[in-house]
């Protein structure tokens, strides 16, 4: 079970990693992004969608958040 929570981790943080400069490139630095934008920057980046939720709550409004999470 750690295992899987390492790596997990490890591949949560490489997507952040990836996609956080490049919605800055993108869009500028706005106190929050749209769903739209954080859904576009991650299919232009060809990252996997399994972790596209920590994304959109990361970097989304609490509002557009809540539009696709299973709360």
């Amino acid at each position: 079970m750690r295992i899987q929570s390492y790596f997990k981790h490890r591949a949560i943080k490489k997507f952040m990693e990836a996609l956080s400069p490049e919605l800055k490139s993108r869009y500028g630095s706005p106190e929050n992004y749209t769903l739209n934008q954080v859904q576009k920057t991650i299919d232009a980046l060809k990252l996997n969608k399994k972790y596209a939720d920590f994304a959109i709550f990361v970097f989304c409004d609490p509002q557009e958040y809540k539009k696709v999470a299973f709360i």
